[in-house]
């Protein structure tokens, strides 16, 4: 009637939509020929697998910089002052002790991290959906991932140049046996070990692992959200308290050693920090850049950005204890 093939209306295209195991292999109806395989429908609505929630480089301050050196000056705690007594009045000694001023200075590094992927043409052009924003969002996904792991315990040389907080603690005061378990009591002892750090519980927090957070979710003493502000956990990651610090839980430390397989540098289960004593710097925020491969027939994309981590000072301390698992 309107001198169209079926297949150009939408009457006819939502019947051929329909083709499926009710239409016989090799019988072509409209242009499509029938298959061996039931009704399929496609969604557009992408959904996202569990996603790991980024910790610690949300604590942390952040400075801009205009290089990739930036060196910072530091004026930490200078001593006491003398008290005099009466008779030094009207005296050479009545103006105190002399002092020297303790102004030093540190110097923060930005390292670059990267993530490559290639997209090939025909896998643009085969999709069904538009693929570059899902490939780009799991590549933006991978450099946050490495940069929050490298600030927990990265390697400080080599292929991870970044000195991670875990690090600063080289010998832990905190312990606990592979076979035990981490108690509220172990998490104290992190925060007696910062000591003058540790004074002030709204300047420290508690970063803990999967195995230390089941742990304390076991002792009664420990204050889990439910008793402190629930809207903490949406916003922030807050899963508890500890003497008004909070705890928050990331999956970045690596799983519990097996009894007899610990070493210095995969036994860690829990850090208590202040994050006023590191700085995390940034020379460029997250670049992503693409380009087309005409010899290869792709596209090969690359998001990079360049930071780095470092400690502020050390005379009242670390600024940070970590609680390790041993034999």
């Amino acid at each position: 009637m309107q001198n169209k093939s079926i297949s150009d209306t939408k009457f006819g295209r939502d019947l051929i939509e329909k083709s499926g195991a009710h239409i016989p292999t090799g019988l072509t109806i409209g242009g499509v020929a029938g298959t061996s395989v039931w009704e399929t429908e496609v969604s557009y609505n992408m959904e996202a697998e569990i996603r790991r929630r980024l910790v610690i480089a949300p604590l942390l301050r952040n400075v801009a910089m205009k290089t990739n050196v930036m060196t910072i000056p530091v004026n930490p705690e200078a001593g006491d002052a003398t008290w005099m007594a009466n008779s030094s009045f009207g005296t050479t000694a009545s103006a105190g002790a002399a002092q020297t001023h303790q102004l030093k200075e540190i110097t923060l590094n930005a390292f670059k991290v990267a993530s490559l992927e290639y997209v090939a043409y025909e896998e643009e052009e085969d999709a069904l959906m538009v693929i570059l924003p899902i490939i780009r969002d799991g590549m933006i996904r991978r450099v946050a991932r490495a940069v929050d792991k490298a600030y927990l315990m990265g390697a400080g040389s080599g292929a991870d140049p970044v000195k991670g907080l875990a690090l600063y603690d080289a010998t832990s005061a905190v312990t606990a046996t592979q076979a035990g378990v981490a108690t509220i009591a172990n998490m104290r002892a992190l925060r007696k070990d910062l000591g003058a750090w540790g004074l002030d519980p709204s300047e420290v927090t508690y970063v803990v692992s999967t195995e230390v957070y089941y742990d304390l979710l076991d002792d009664t003493s420990f204050q889990t959200m439910n008793q402190v502000g629930v809207q903490a956990t949406l916003l922030t990651g807050q899963v508890g308290s500890i003497g008004n610090s909070p705890v928050l839980v990331s999956s970045m430390f690596p799983s519990k050693p097996a009894t007899g397989t610990s070493s210095t540098t995969t036994n860690y289960g829990a850090i208590a920090f202040c994050p006023g004593n590191f700085i995390a710097g940034n020379q460029r925020g997250l670049r992503f850049d693409t380009q087309d491969m005409a010899e290869t027939q792709r596209r090969v994309l690359v998001a990079s950005l360049r930071t780095g981590l470092q400690q502020v000072t050390t005379n009242l301390g670390q600024g940070i204890s970590v609680f390790r698992w041993i034999t």
